[in-house]
Parts: structure tokens; C-alpha cells; sequence
């Protein structure tokens, strides 16, 4: 049977992240555009990052001798001093349909959560209905749009996260009774 990890992105992964991108067919990846596709763009923007993560879905095969980088997600902007990481996420073409971005989808809210973001921001082209789709159905809404890009941001807000008085207040009125002594 094969395994699905996820794990952070370094550097020395810049040749399988560059080979992904470039193995797809150009009408796949033309509203997908946040650097360049070669390999040493791609080892520089994982080499500089301080609070921005890079993440990495990998398939292996059950004997483990064949490893495949299925899709990558980013949570970027902070290195650059946002407040809110902006989402990002690239799907292998043959990996397409089985459910890898609605995964890295709930990775980046838990990851969020875990790290104290009030929000999750991305960017999506209007005529890019299916992902629209995919990121409402998964709880983002329309901010603002992005002339510069021809794209509208969606935002996603997150309550119910941790603070250092322990879950919030929602979080607490779901807890039953006897958890909360």
C-alpha cells in the first residue's frame, strides 16, 4: 500500500519542487504564478525563508523505493512582514483529483491555529471556478480584489484557536462540563 507524508520543504528540494512544475502542461499551471519555475529560483525562495513555510506532500510506494512529491503548499508574506499568511498550492498533474489540496487546506488551518493567525489569506483567479469553489466549500470569502493581478483575495478567518488562557471561549462552551474543573 502506499503512504502520503507531509513535511517542511528545504533547499535541497528545489529540483523536485522545479521538475513538478515544469512536467505539467502550460493550460494546468497558467493561474499558478507566485515565482519563477527553475530550480535555482526555486532553491533561493526556500533558502530565505525565516517565518514563511514551505510544505510537501510526498507519495511512496509500499517498499518505500519509490518517493514522489505529490503537491507543495505555501504559507508566505510573513518573512515580508504581513500579519496573515498568504495560501498557496500546487498539485502535481498526475496526483490531480485525489484530494491533495483540500488536505494542505486543512493542514494550513491547523498550522494556523497552532501558530495564533486570526486569519488565512490566498488569491484566485475568477476564471479559476473550481479551486473558487473548492476554497469556499472550505470556508474562505471574498476580501478584496487584487487589480494588480486580476485576481480576488479570499480570506478565511479562524476562531476557536488557543491562547494562554487555553481554548477560547467557543472552544470552552464545547467542552462538556466536567473537562472545564
Amino acid at each position: 500500500m502506499n503512504s502520503l507524508s507531509l513535511r517542511l520543504l528545504t533547499a535541497n528540494d528545489a529540483s523536485e519542487v522545479s521538475r513538478i512544475l515544469r512536467a505539467a502542461p502550460e493550460d494546468y499551471v497558467r493561474f499558478f504564478h507566485p515565482f519563477d519555475f527553475g530550480e535555482t529560483t526555486i532553491r533561493r525562495q526556500l533558502e530565505s525563508v525565516s517565518k514563511d513555510v514551505y510544505f510537501g506532500l510526498e507519495s511512496a510506494s509500499a517498499d518505500d523505493a519509490t518517493r514522489d512529491l505529490a503537491a507543495f503548499y505555501m504559507l508566505r508574506g510573513l518573512d515580508a512582514g504581513y500579519p496573515s499568511p498568504m495560501y498557496g498550492v500546487f498539485v502535481a498533474f498526475s496526483y490531480r483529483g485525489m484530494g491533495m489540496c483540500k488536505l494542505t487546506l486543512a493542514h494550513a488551518d491547523v498550522y494556523c491555529r497552532l501558530n495564533r493567525f486570526e486569519r488565512i489569506l490566498l488569491k484566485v483567479h475568477p476564471d479559476n471556478v473550481r479551486a473558487k469553489k473548492l476554497y469556499e466549500s472550505c470556508g474562505f470569502t471574498f476580501l478584496r480584489d487584487n487589480p494588480a493581478s486580476s485576481e480576488v483575495v479570499l480570506c478565511k478567518r479562524l476562531t476557536g484557536g488557543i491562547d494562554k488562557e487555553g481554548p477560547s471561549k467557543p472552544d470552552r462552551e464545547r467542552v462538556p462540563q466536567r473537562f472545564n474543573q
